[in-house]
């Protein structure tokens, strides 16, 4: 090793002595350890440069995912907004289902009721046509006898008048 001289203002000389004292060892060795530790301050400096980009990294990694979070939650907002909208659409949608299958079920039994009237009208009316043809019938009859002669009406007398309300022969 070269011995090397260093003038050092006095101040620094007492807290290089002090140190010195302090590690209990010579003013020379300490300052051994000093120039020897640059090295190490080196790395140190370097490592903690390192650190640090990789710190500002994760500083930006976290922004981008804190901002990617923020959209996601801006999305899953409006996608549960538009679920909600569905939803009611569809519990309206249902409520008129309901209501329009009890019109249906009402008009169904009004149909089925105007149904009923109608066949009743038509038995009805058959009654009707039927108590006609037996009264035209009958008044037939009557025109039949009151127009026979005497030797029709003694045959009518014994063998009975014809059923179709016709002359019989």
């Amino acid at each position: 090793m070269n011995p090397i001289s260093v003038r050092l203002d006095p101040d620094v000389v007492d807290e290089l002595d002090a140190e010195a004292e302090e590690k209990g060892v010579s003013r020379n060795s300490h300052l051994k350890d000093i120039i020897g530790q640059r090295n190490e301050y080196a790395e140190l400096r370097s490592e903690y440069e390192k650190l640090r980009n990789e710190y500002d990294d994760l500083l930006e990694e976290r922004d981008q995912l804190k901002n990617e979070t923020e959209a996601y939650a801006d999305h899953y907002q409006e996608e549960n907004e538009k679920l909600q909208e569905i939803a009611s659409e569809r519990d309206e949608l249902k409520r008129e289902l309901d209501e329009t299958e009890t019109r249906l079920e009402n008009v169904r039994r009004q149909l089925q009721a105007v149904n009923n009237k109608e066949r009743e009208v038509d038995e009805l009316v058959e009654y009707v046509e039927e108590e006609r043809e037996i009264q035209k019938q009958r008044e037939q009859r009557r025109e039949d006898r009151r127009q026979a002669n005497v030797i029709r009406r003694a045959w009518w007398w014994l063998a009975g008048e014809p059923a179709d309300g016709g002359t019989a022969d």
